[in-house]
C-alpha cells in the first residue's frame, strides 16, 4: 500500500507497551522538573518577609464598596493579587516595583496564584510599545467597551467586568478573551498567505523540499513572535502549546484529531506548567476540544458546510451542562452563541484589516447595538451526580454513536426545560 497522507494521518500514537512506560517517563522528568524550577523560585520569594521586585500591571479594578483598587499583576515566575487605597490612576500595562508580604504564601498558592499586601516603590516611566498600542485602540473608539473589545481581540488587554458581564449574557466571553480560536484563525490566515508567496518559490526553486512542513514552520515561528510580544500571555502560551504538539504529531505522522492526541496534548502542558491544572480556562478550553472531536468522529461523513454550521451548535450544546455547574447561571441570550461564533470567522479578520486601514471604528454602531440588548440571566445549580453521569455518557459516546445522539438529546432537552422553568 503506499504511502501517502492519509496514511499517515491514521498511525496510531503508541504501539507498544514500552511507548506508554516510556511516555510516562517523559512526563514525570518534565514534572519534576518544573516543580523543582518553581520551587527554587517560590524559595527565592519567601527568602525575606517582604520581598520587593518588577511586576507588569494585567488589570486593576475599582470596588465599588470599597475606596480600594484590586491589582492583578505578573512577574517572570508568578502571577499575584494586591490592592491598595492610593489613588493610582491607569497602570494597567505598566511595569512597577512592588514590595510584597510573603510570609502566608504556600507553595501551592505560589502556583495557582495568590493574594498578599503589597506596596507599590515605583512606576516604570515609560510605557511598553504594547501599552501604547492599547492606548492608541481606545482613542480610535468613541465607547470604552468597544475599545477594550478591541484591545482584547489584538492585544490580549484584560476584559473589564463590565464589558464582561455584557458577553456574558450571549455566551461569547470565550471569543472575546484571546486564545486558541484567536490564534487558529491568525494561524489560518498566515498559512494562506505564506502558502500563496511560497508556492511558485517552492516549485522554481526548492521542488525537493515539504512545503506544507516549511509553511507550517514559518507560521509557528511568527505565531512565536506575536505570543512573545503580548508578553506570552498564559491562555496564549498554551494555544501556542497545543499548536507546536499538534504540528510534531502530524508531522510524524500520527493521528492528529484523536482522544489519544488531546490527553496527550493535556499531560504534557500540564507537566511543562503545572499551574494550569488550577486554570477554570485551561479546563473549559480541554473540555471545547474534546467535545469537537467527538461531534468530528460521530459526523466525520456529513457534507463540510453541514458540518461547519451544526459544528457550533452542537458544541455550545455540549458545554451548557458545564456552563450551569460551575457557573450556575444562564440566560436567552447564551442561545445566539452558535451564531455569533460563526460571524465571529468574518468579523474577526475583517476587523484587523478595517483596523490596519484606519478604519477600525467603522463597526462600532453595530457592536454597540449588541452590546446594548439585555437578557435576564437565572441562576440555578446542579447536582455533582448528574455531572458524573453527564461525564461517563460523553465518554461511552466515543464507542457507541447511538450513546453519542442520546447525550446530544439528553444535553438539548435540559437546555430546553432549563429556558422554560425560569
Amino acid at each position: 500500500m503506499p504511502l501517502n497522507n492519509d496514511t499517515l494521518s491514521k498511525t496510531s500514537l503508541f504501539k507498544r507497551p514500552s511507548d506508554y512506560l516510556l511516555f510516562s517517563f517523559v512526563l514525570f522528568i518534565l514534572l519534576s522538573w518544573s516543580l523543582l524550577k518553581s520551587y527554587q523560585s517560590y524559595l527565592d520569594l519567601k527568602r525575606f518577609s517582604w520581598h520587593t521586585f518588577e511586576a507588569t500591571v494585567i488589570s486593576e479594578q475599582k470596588l465599588s464598596r470599597q475606596s480600594r483598587t484590586l491589582y492583578k499583576l505578573r512577574t517572570d515566575h508568578f502571577m499575584f493579587r494586591t490592592s491598595t487605597n492610593e489613588p493610582f490612576i491607569n497602570l494597567e500595562g505598566r511595569k512597577v516595583s512592588v514590595t510584597l508580604l510573603t510570609e502566608n504564601i504556600s507553595f501551592v498558592k505560589y502556583i495557582k496564584g495568590f493574594y498578599a499586601p503589597a506596596r507599590f516603590e515605583a512606576l516604570q516611566r515609560h510605557k511598553p510599545v504594547r501599552t501604547k498600542l492599547i492606548d492608541a485602540i481606545h482613542k480610535t473608539h468613541t465607547s470604552s467597551l468597544i475599545g477594550n473589545l478591541y484591545a482584547a481581540l489584538y492585544l490580549a488587554q484584560p476584559i473589564q467586568q463590565e464589558l464582561r458581564e455584557k458577553l456574558t449574557q450571549f455566551g461569547i466571553n470565550h471569543l472575546a478573551a484571546i486564545s486558541g480560536f484567536h490564534l487558529g484563525l491568525i494561524s489560518l490566515f498566515v498559512l494562506m498567505l505564506a502558502n500563496l508567496i511560497y508556492k511558485p518559490l517552492h516549485q522554481k526553486y526548492f521542488p525537493f523540499r515539504n512545503r506544507t512542513r516549511d509553511i507550517m514552520i514559518l507560521t509557528l515561528v511568527i505565531l512565536l513572535i506575536y505570543v512573545a510580544f503580548l508578553e506570552f500571555t498564559p491562555s496564549l502560551l498554551r494555544a501556542f502549546g497545543m499548536m507546536l504538539i499538534g504540528f510534531i504529531l502530524y508531522d510524524r505522522g500520527l493521528l492528529l484529531l484523536s482522544f489519544g492526541s488531546l490527553l496527550m496534548t493535556v499531560l504534557l502542558l500540564l507537566a511543562l506548567f503545572p499551574d494550569l491544572f488550577f486554570s477554570m480556562g485551561f479546563w473549559l478550553s480541554v473540555l471545547g476540544v474534546f467535545h469537537l472531536f467527538l461531534i468530528l468522529k460521530q459526523w466525520e461523513d456529513m457534507k463540510a458546510w453541514k458540518l461547519f454550521i451544526l459544528l457550533h451548535v452542537a458544541v455550545f450544546v455540549f458545554m451548557v451542562p458545564w456552563i450551569v455547574y460551575i457557573f450556575g447561571s444562564l440566560s436567552i441570550g447564551q442561545l445566539l452563541s452558535p451564531l455569533l461564533s460563526i460571524l465571529f470567522i468574518i468579523f474577526y479578520p475583517l476587523s484587523m484589516v478595517l483596523m490596519s486601514l484606519g478604519m477600525g471604528n467603522v463597526m462600532d454602531g453595530l457592536l454597540v447595538a449588541l452590546l446594548s440588548m439585555e437578557f435576564k440571566s437565572v441562576t440555578s445549580s446542579m447536582p455533582a451526580y448528574t455531572i458524573i453521569i453527564y461525564v461517563v455518557l460523553l465518554i461511552l459516546s466515543i464507542r457507541f454513536k447511538w450513546l453519542f445522539y442520546v447525550t446530544l438529546a439528553l444535553a438539548s432537552l435540559g437546555l430546553i426545560l432549563y429556558l422554560v422553568e425560569h
